[in-house]
């Protein structure tokens, strides 16, 4: 294996162009929780046909390591936000969201297990409560947990395969589709509406990119969401800011708060 360059990975991983006999591969090192989390999601997605990277068998990887095929240029909807991207980057969340479970579900070490949808919830509120803290966040906390009280009640109608953290540098554009990668690991099945959230938050402003990925996620959940996809959004927006990436963020509260 010979290493050519960094790329850019996320704040937890680093990831590595490498050649093996003539083919280029990405090589990511993280938490070995997100690599088996990784692994089962490309398998899983693979099995319901939808299109994943290929993950390479080497036996001389770390537990903390994956090898994943390269698609030249590592494009992603990201760099090329439009609503051609936007509707394929919709297909594969729906795709994705469509592949069900019978329970919440986190994968660790020690493989999957089911959780109450109402105790993940509240774990996420009392870590975003934490970095609220950590952060010095200018949000207003104590109104934004009052609303939250409301969303750990809720009980998801229907469970499905979750990315966790589905904004569009996480949606590799391969010609006319789009491959989801580097997953989260904080939940593996949950309510749609989690990832759905995150969308929401980063195409705010952004009515005709929203509107082109619905119809490739085939539903208009802005609508159906109601009042639980405006509590999920502020779950997520609360939970990563402030950050530079999400200028947003503050008001997107503001105005979810309006609505409560």
């Amino acid at each position: 294996m010979k290493h050519l360059h960094e790329l850019a990975g996320a704040h937890s991983s680093h990831v590595q162009l490498v050649d093996i006999d003539g083919v280029k591969w990405v090589l990511k090192t993280a938490n070995p929780v997100e690599i088996v989390n990784e692994h089962l999601f490309f398998e899983v997605a693979k099995a319901h046909g939808m299109p994943v990277l290929t993950v390479l068998d080497a036996p001389d990887l770390a537990a903390n390591q994956i090898l994943l095929s390269y698609i030249d240029g590592s494009p992603t909807v990201g760099d090329n936000l439009s609503q051609e991207t936007c509707r394929a980057w919709g297909a594969a969340a729906g795709a994705l969201h469509r592949i069900s479970h019978t329970t919440a579900a986190v994968l660790t070490l020690h493989g999957l297990e089911s959780v109450q949808w109402k105790h993940f919830v509240q774990g996420q509120v009392a870590e975003a409560t934490l970095r609220a803290k950590e952060k010095r966040s200018d949000l207003p906390v104590e109104q934004i947990q009052q609303a939250l009280r409301e969303l750990e009640e809720h009980v998801p109608t229907r469970y499905g395969l979750l990315h966790g953290d589905m904004h569009s540098n996480n949606a590799l554009v391969d010609h006319d589709r789009v491959i989801l990668f580097d997953k989260a690991s904080d939940i593996f099945y949950g309510d749609p509406l989690f990832d759905l959230a995150l969308v929401m938050i980063e195409l705010f402003g952004e009515p005709e990119l929203l509107r082109a990925f619905c119809e490739g996620y085939g539903s208009d959940f802005v609508r159906e969401g109601g009042k639980v996809l405006n509590h999920y959004i502020l779950l997520r927006a609360y939970s990563r800011h402030p950050n530079p990436f999400e200028p947003q963020i503050p008001q997107v509260v503001a105005q979810i708060l309006e609505t409560m």
